[in-house]
């Protein structure tokens, strides 16, 4: 029983360790496939 909690424990670490390198990734300069598909600002039409 041991050893069945220890393999979930490790794969609980290293999912939170994954989970906190992907958000690192994800910056204010890399905001991802929205980011890359929205109008320029001089498209925009101020109404």
């Amino acid at each position: 029983m041991f050893i069945i909690g220890a393999i979930i424990f490790a794969v609980f670490l290293l999912s939170d360790v994954t989970e906190v390198k992907t958000k690192e990734k994800v910056s204010e300069k890399n905001y991802g496939y929205y980011a890359r598909h929205q109008p320029e600002k001089d498209e925009i039409n101020h109404s």
